[in-house]
C-alpha cells in the first residue's frame, strides 16, 4: 500500500528505498505457511471420523488457530515497521487514503454485499430458498 501510494503520499528516495528493503526481507515472512495449514486441516478431518477424537481435533484446531495467529501477527509488525518510516504528515494523509479506499469500496457496491451478488439477487427466481423443496425433498417410490 505505501509503495503503492508513493506519489499521494509524497515519499521520498530514501524512504522507497527504505520500504523497498522492508518488502523484500518480509517476502518469506508473508507467506501463509500453506504445507503446515494444510496438515492441520487434514489433521482435523481425521480426528472428526467417526466417533472423533476430541483431544486430537483440539490439537489440530490449536495448530490451525496458531498459524492463522502468526500469520496476523507477522502482518501487523509489517505494517508498524513500513509505517515508521512516514513523517507524522505522512501517517495522517495514509490514513485519509486508506479511509477514502474503505469508503469508495463500500459507495460502489464492491463489497460482497453488493447490489446483484450473492444468493438473494433474483428472489423469486428458483433455489431452495423460493419452494425448490417446498414439498420437501422427492421421495422414493414404495415398493408394494
Amino acid at each position: 500500500m505505501l509503495l503503492r501510494g508513493r506519489t499521494a503520499l509524497g515519499l521520498s528516495a530514501e524512504q522507497v528505498t527504505r520500504l523497498e528493503a522492508l518488502a523484500a526481507s518480509q517476502a518469506t515472512t508473508l507467506v501463509p505457511p500453506t504445507a503446515a495449514a494444510l496438515r492441520a486441516r487434514a489433521d482435523l478431518i481425521d480426528a472428526t471420523r467417526g466417533d472423533g477424537d476430541l483431544s486430537a481435533a483440539r490439537r489440530a484446531m490449536e495448530r490451525m488457530q496458531n498459524l492463522r495467529l502468526e500469520m496476523m501477527l507477522a502482518r501487523l509488525k509489517a505494517r508498524q515497521e513500513a509505517r515508521a518510516v512516514l513523517s507524522a504528515e505522512q501517517k495522517t494523509k495514509l490514513v485519509a487514503l486508506e479511509q477514502e479506499r474503505r469508503g469508495r469500496g463500500i459507495r460502489a457496491g464492491s463489497g460482497a454485499r453488493g447490489a446483484g451478488r450473492g444468493p438473494m439477487r433474483n428472489p423469486g427466481r428458483g433455489g431452495m430458498r423460493d419452494g425448490m423443496w417446498r414439498e420437501g425433498p422427492p421421495q422414493r417410490p414404495l415398493d408394494d
